[in-house]
């Protein structure tokens, strides 16, 4: 009797050792920040750690989606002399996978031992950041005189950041995490006009990017522009029709548009008499030549004055030119 009941004895403090050695399963990362969902994307982790263990332990991860569909991903780890070990399942989404909500539960399984069960709910996110708008416009000028506003708008539900960077490099307040981006861009520090890069970088908090790449033209140098034909030394006969050219000249190609250039017919006293129809406008290197007609007038003016004024796409104006016209006689 005596010895069975030392047998007995010793089994139940085997199953109390036992007990109390029963094995500790930690998930390390991803962890939930108070009330903020733990967000995943395409490409994500979990990572976990064993104390307690013995031997080989099976570490499964079954993952449910909104639909109430499953797949298990599982991982064996072996534990060091201290029975802890410490690893990550990878859990990866392609880009048809349903978004929402879904549950994650992590289970390890070993030989004569226990382990505590852990549930992860994160919300999965596979589609990256869309832009709806941006400005500047892509291939625009700016002259830089004042901050260049710098604008986007998001399409997306959990913004974790955005970058504007000019030239691959860092301006001031150039992040933010709304919907809207809001820069304003200080060009001063750029000693040399021509091609710059604006990129815009939206990052979600699942990880997926977007980037807006727009290249402007700073421009900070106005046109010339230069009244070829007529020359106020002309003589133009009564009722004939008179030929316009004007030149403008710009630091870049394609830096005047017709629609910067006006040519205004005006009295001597200024007051307004018509514009001068355009005829035709050609761009030729950095050149831009604009012809036109004056249209004859029931009572033209003996003379008249042709005023021509001329803006560049970044907003540069040039000197405003005039000529005088005189109409059967010299001057």
């Amino acid at each position: 009797m005596r010895l069975i009941k030392r047998i007995v004895a010793l089994l139940v403090l085997t199953s109390l050792a036992l007990a109390a050695s029963a094995g500790t399963l930690t998930i390390t990362s991803p962890t939930k920040q108070g009330n903020e969902d733990i967000f995943f994307g395409k490409s994500n982790t979990i990572r976990f750690s064993i104390t307690g263990a013995r031997v080989e332990v099976t570490v499964k991860a079954t993952i449910t989606d909104p639909n109430g569909g499953t797949i298990t991903i599982e991982k064996t780890v072996n534990p060091n002399i201290d029975g802890e070990a410490q690893d990550s399942i990878a859990v990866n989404f392609n880009d048809t996978a349903v978004e929402g909500l879904y549950q994650i539960k992590v289970t390890a399984t070993e030989q004569n031992n226990t382990y505590n069960e852990v549930t992860l709910e994160v919300r999965v996110d596979v589609k990256s950041p869309t832009f709806i708008s941006f400005n500047p416009p892509n291939n625009s000028f700016v002259n830089g005189a004042k901050k260049v506003p710098i604008r986007a708008q998001l399409k997306e539900t959990a913004v974790k950041e955005w970058r504007v960077q000019i030239n691959s490099q860092d301006i001031p307040n150039n992040t933010g995490s709304t919907n809207d981006v809001l820069v304003d861009w200080d060009a001063s520090a750029i000693q040399k006009d021509g091609v710059q890069t604006i990129t815009i970088k939206a990052t979600d908090k699942s990880g997926n990017e977007s980037t807006k790449t727009i290249s402007v033209t700073l421009d900070r140098v106005a046109p010339a522009a230069t009244i070829d034909t007529p020359r106020s030394t002309d003589v133009i006969p009564p009722n004939s029709r008179v030929t316009v050219n004007i030149i403008v000249e710009d630091q870049f190609p394609n830096a005047v548009t017709s629609s910067g250039i006006s040519v205004q017919l005006r009295r001597m006293d200024n007051r307004y008499i018509g514009r001068v129809a355009r005829i035709q406008v050609k761009n030729e290197g950095n050149n831009t030549r604009w012809t036109g007609r004056v249209r004859k007038f029931r009572k033209t003016p003996s003379q008249y004055k042709i005023v021509v004024t001329a803006t560049d796409r970044a907003g540069n104006k040039a000197i405003k030119q005039e000529v005088i016209v005189s109409i059967g006689r010299g001057r």
